[in-house]
């Protein structure tokens, strides 16, 4: 049975609500909720600080092996000189060796000290890291639960669009091929909506006027209206008067 334009509309104007739904449904889809969001942000945080803190270890690790291979060296330095002031023939080579030894025990002491200090620095370092990768841990089971709520929620928009789709499809066959692909143009166009109502002789798409003789054309129903300024599909919600009083004074108007 072929419907009138005015029933095409009817059917048109639900396809866009049903159309509407689709858009927001997909749009929930494609924006994780705040809390998901914090929750990244978060352990994202944690991480950056975990590997700041690993570098800056890595740093203090080869400051340390530096330290230790200089205080090596210098014992090995040491040895050599302890040696030689046990075969020195003279005085002033004594003299010479012994002022060599003071200055490398100096040496030796300076770097035990350096070496102390980076080891406590290491052992806070280790604490600190075991500290935020236990913070990560936790963080990472927050965000995997938070994760795994909106995976439950994209069942349901999967469920609810799966339905909607079915919903459209058993009606969209009841209007005419042309009507259906020029409301999805203009829908595409407009932000979504392809199909207006017009009240108190306005589009209420885009507010503009309608002109006299279209508010008549409207009521009469012969052919397709549309708003000349956004070219969305016109008609009138079914509260719009539609008496022959109405009908009378827009065509005086007209």
């Amino acid at each position: 049975m072929i419907l009138t334009l005015q029933e095409q509309l009817r059917v048109l104007v639900q396809i866009q609500e049903i159309d509407l739904k689709v858009d927001q449904i997909n749009k929930a889809k494609s924006t994780p909720p705040q809390e998901l969001v914090k929750a990244d942000e978060s352990l994202k945080k944690a991480q950056q600080q975990i590997r700041t803190l690993q570098a800056q270890n890595t740093e203090l690790d080869k400051s340390y092996r530096q330290v230790v291979s200089a205080m090596e060296l210098n014992r090995d330095r040491t040895q050599r000189t302890q040696g030689r002031m046990e075969q020195v023939g003279n005085t002033k080579e004594f003299q010479a060796a012994t002022k060599e030894m003071d200055q490398l025990k100096k040496v030796d002491q300076s770097l035990e000290e350096q070496k102390v200090k980076l080891q406590l620095e290491v052992e806070k370092f280790k604490s600190d890291l075991a500290k935020l990768q236990e913070q990560e841990s936790a963080l990472q089971a927050e965000r995997d639960r938070v994760q795994s709520g909106f995976a439950g929620q994209i069942a349901g928009f999967e469920t609810s669009l799966g339905e909607l789709g079915q919903s459209k499809k058993s009606i969209v066959g009841k209007i005419v091929a042309p009507l259906v692909t020029r409301y999805d143009r203009v829908r595409g166009a407009k932000n979504g909506l392809g199909i207006v109502p017009a009240v108190a002789g306005r589009c209420m798409g885009c507010n503009m006027t309608i002109s006299p003789q279209q508010v008549n054309e409207l009521h009469r129903l012969r052919e397709l209206q549309c708003c000349s300024n956004c070219h969305r599909i016109l008609f009138l919600p079914e509260s719009s008067p539609s008496s022959a009083t109405e009908l009378a004074s827009a065509e005086e108007r007209s």
